[in-house]
């Protein structure tokens, strides 16, 4: 493995653990002022088109050097909803139709055929790489994105809409584990438990963990305990708060706008002892801040849009075997829009 495929594949561990890490100042608990809903989040039957929207730069310093990292993810899922059944479950279909991603200047498109750029509108300098472009990482990238465009990938959903059953992703990362090199086998263990079923799970339901137990009205605030599985370091919990904004009438209803705030550090993991690749990695430090909002259809209990904010610094001690320990700092700048069109 190169050693620029090995930077990308860090690269891939930071932008999960980004993906991973969703919603602390402090206000005091309040169930706000009437009138007071419900807020619950649902997929009646029907047809989704969702769109995820990241970019991010990282700036990283090492031994006296420094180095800019940027990168741009989007994707389209498609989800199928089917009709209950007489037990009253649910079956899901989601599939991934395109995914761009931009690292570096490498880019990848997995859309097939390709689009032609006078069509594009997604912001990336260019929709496929020029040839001069290393190969070696390119086709590493294009390999994992297309086990995701190749993924179908079943959710089983219970009366209230919570999720009994995935099946689909961990297979997607098996078969991608027997395509890439041996050096890179702990790496695709560590995505497959992050981003395998457990991953879909916390997509499919992004904002279940933040929601309100009771009734809440405008101005109400609470601090939902948010535990997630990060690439390589475990558990993380930690607490967000959040207060809803507005209830806003629309042609369709009622929608609900909560904001949230949360802060991540060291202290929040579980494994700060991390092996990658031959390399034992320590995270001495660690304070990743995060602003953002939702929005949700009070009535349907569709989560119509998501975003967030984050910024901060991660620090990580690295001992290469024989080597002597390197310290890597990497400030993080990322920003994330998660989109959800209902079409019944």
């Amino acid at each position: 493995m190169t050693k620029l495929s090995g930077k990308i594949l860090v690269g891939l561990a930071i932008i999960t653990l980004v993906f991973h890490v969703q919603c602390s100042s402090r206000k005091e608990d309040c169930p706000g002022n009437e009138p007071r809903v419900t807020l619950k989040e649902h997929y009646p039957p029907g047809k989704y088109v969702m769109t995820y929207d990241q970019k991010m730069t990282q700036q990283v310093k090492s031994q006296g050097q420094n180095a800019n990292i940027s990168s741009s993810t989007l994707m389209t899922i498609h989800l199928d909803v089917n009709k209950p059944g007489a037990d009253g479950c649910k079956t899901a279909i989601l599939r991934y139709k395109r995914i761009e991603a931009n690292i570096n200047g490498i880019v990848i498109d997995t859309d097939d055929p390709p689009v032609k750029p006078k069509k594009k509108a997604t912001g990336f300098p260019s929709i496929h790489a020029p040839q001069s472009q290393s190969s070696s990482p390119k086709k590493l990238l294009d390999s994992i994105f297309r086990e995701f465009i190749n993924a179908r990938i079943t959710i089983r959903l219970t009366p209230d809409d919570e999720i009994a059953k995935i099946e689909g992703s961990d297979v997607l990362w098996d078969r991608l584990a027997k395509k890439l090199p041996h050096q890179a086998q702990q790496m695709v263990s560590e995505f497959k438990k992050t981003m395998g079923d457990k991953m879909t799970m916390d997509m499919f339901s992004a904002t279940k963990g933040m929601l309100p137990s009771k009734a809440v009205g405008v101005k109400a605030v609470w601090h939902p305990t948010i535990t997630k599985d990060l690439p390589f370091m475990g558990k993380a919990s930690y607490e967000a708060e959040c207060e809803l904004l507005d209830l806003r009438d629309t042609s369709n209803g009622k929608l609900a706008v909560v904001a949230f705030t949360s802060k991540i550090t060291e202290d929040d993991i579980t494994n700060k002892n991390i092996s990658n690749m031959g390399v034992a990695i320590f995270v001495s430090d660690m304070e990743l801040q995060h602003t953002g909002e939702f929005q949700i259809d009070v009535d349907t209990g569709i989560m119509k849009r998501f975003t967030m904010q984050q910024n901060g610094t991660v620090e990580m001690d690295a001992s290469p075997s024989g080597g002597k320990k390197v310290t890597m700092t990497t400030k993080l700048n990322n920003s994330i829009t998660y989109t959800v069109e209902y079409r019944k």
